[in-house]
C-alpha cells in the first residue's frame, strides 16, 4: 500500500538522526569552503552592513596569521564600480604585495562599505585594532564631511563592548553605545551560536551566491518588477551604467541643471565627522599601529566640466586636513591621492575601474615598501 504524507514526515529517531547529520555535513562544508575563500581574503567584500557580517569578517582577521593589512573607507575602496571583488585595490594591492614579498603570509581585507563615514570607520578601526594588525589603510572621502547625519549605520558599534575614553564625546554626539541587560543577553547569545554554526554565520553571504544579491535587496527587486515595472528598469539601467566610463554617459541628462558650488570641506574642528577622523587617529596612536589615510582619487575632469569645483577651495581643505594628521597621527602617513588616477578610469567623480584602482594599489604597495626600510 502507498505511504501517506503523515508517515513519510514523521520525526522518526532515524529521520531525526539523519537530519542532524545532513546539517553538520553541511555546515563543515561551509566551514571548508570560506576556509579556501579566506585564502586570498583581499578579493572578498562585505555582501552587506549586518552585524553577523561584520563579525564574521572580524573573526577571520582574528584567526588569520602573517601580515595582516585592513582596509576601511567608503564605496570607493568597496569596490563600486567594479563586477568582482579580485578588481577592488584590496584586491589588487593583496596581489602586489605578496609579488614583493615572496615566501611571506600576506592577507589584505577589505572593511569597507559604501555609505561608510569617518564615524563608522572609527568603529570599524577600533575594533579590528583589537586583533593584532599589522597595517591599516583608510580611504579618506572628503564627501562624508557634509553628511548631516553623524552615524548612518549604527549597527557598526556593537563591535566592541566599551569605549574607554570616548563616553563623553558619544553623549555629546547623541551616540548610544549602552544596551539593556536583556539586549546584552541576546547579544552573547548570538555570538555564540555564532561562533559555532557557520551556517547561520555566513547565510547572506551564501543567499547572495544563490540569488545574486543579498535577500533583502532581492526581495526589493521583485516587490518593485510587480508593483513598479518602470522604476524596476531604470534601477537595473542604473546599476549597469555604474560600470560604463564616465565620458560614455549623457551627464546633462543624469545630473540636470548643477546650481551648487564644489571644493569648500567642512574641516571644522566641530563637525562630528572631523570628530570621529581625530579620534581614529588617536585609536592608532594608542595601538601603536602604523596606517596610510589617502585622500581618494578625484575626477577632476569631470568636476571641472559639470560642477562649478573650486580646486583652490577643495586643497585648502586638504591641506588642513594633512596638518590634523601630521599633528595627531604619529604612526600616520598622510597621502594625497586626488590627481592619482587619468580621468578615463573613472566611472563618475570618484569611482574607480579595475586599472584605476591597480594604479591606487601600486602606490599603496610602492608606500608599504618605504615603511619597511
Amino acid at each position: 500500500m502507498f505511504k501517506t504524507l503523515r508517515e513519510y514526515t514523521a520525526l522518526t529517531p532515524r529521520a531525526v538522526a539523519a537530519a542532524l547529520l545532513f546539517i553538520v555535513i553541511l555546515d563543515l562544508a561551509v566551514r571548508l569552503y570560506w576556509a579556501n575563500l579566506f585564502n586570498d581574503p583581499g578579493s572578498m567584500r562585505l555582501v552587506n552592513q549586518e552585524f553577523e557580517t561584520l563579525y564574521a569578517l572580524k573573526e577571520e582577521i582574528r584567526k588569520t596569521e602573517g601580515f595582516k593589512v585592513v582596509f576601511a573607507g567608503d564605496s570607493q575602496t568597496y569596490g563600486s564600480a567594479v563586477k568582482n571583488g579580485s578588481e577592488t585595490i584590496p584586491g589588487h594591492l593583496e596581489r602586489e604585495l605578496r609579488e614583493r614579498m615572496p615566501g611571506q603570509k600576506v592577507k589584505v581585507f577589505n572593511f569597507s562599505f559604501k555609505g561608510y563615514g569617518m564615524s563608522e570607520n572609527f568603529f570599524i578601526i577600533n575594533s579590528v585594532l583589537q586583533d593584532d594588525v599589522d597595517l591599516v589603510i583608510y580611504n579618506f572621502s572628503t564627501g562624508w564631511l557634509s553628511r548631516e547625519k553623524t552615524l548612518e549605520y549604527d549597527n557598526v558599534v556593537q563591535l566592541s563592548d566599551s569605549y574607554p575614553g570616548h563616553e563623553d564625546t558619544f553623549e555629546k554626539l547623541g551616540i548610544n553605545y549602552s544596551v539593556s541587560l536583556r539586549e546584552k543577553l541576546r547579544y552573547r547569545a548570538k555570538l555564540a551560536v555564532m561562533r559555532i554554526w557557520s551556517l547561520y554565520l555566513h547565510r547572506a553571504d551564501i543567499a547572495k551566491m544563490i540569488f545574486g544579491k543579498p535577500v533583502r535587496e532581492k526581495i526589493t527587486d521583485l516587490q518593485m518588477a510587480v508593483t513598479n515595472p518602470e522604476e524596476a528598469e531604470i534601477k537595473k539601467a542604473e546599476e549597469q551604467r555604474l560600470y560604463k566610463q564616465w565620458y560614455e554617459k549623457d551627464w546633462e541628462k543624469l545630473l540636470g541643471d548643477v546650481d551648487y558650488k564644489i571644493g569648500k570641506l567642512n574641516v571644522n574642528p566641530y563637525n562630528p565627522q572631523m570628530i570621529f577622523y581625530r579620534m581614529i587617529l588617536d585609536e592608532l596612536n594608542k595601538h601603536e599601529v602604523p596606517a596610510l589615510i589617502y585622500n581618494s582619487p578625484q575626477n577632476t575632469a569631470m568636476l571641472e566640466k559639470y560642477y562649478d569645483f573650486d580646486e583652490i577651495l577643495f586643497n585648502n581643505g586638504l591641506d588642513a586636513i594633512h596638518e590634523v594628521t601630521e599633528q595627531q597621527g604619529e604612526y600616520v602617513t598622510h597621502l594625497n591621492f586626488t590627481r592619482l588616477v587619468p580621468d578615463r578610469h573613472f566611472s563618475d567623480t570618484i569611482h574607480l575601474n579595475s586599472d584605476g584602482n591597480r594604479l591606487v594599489a601600486h602606490e599603496l604597495a610602492d608606500n608599504i615598501e618605504k615603511m619597511w626600510k
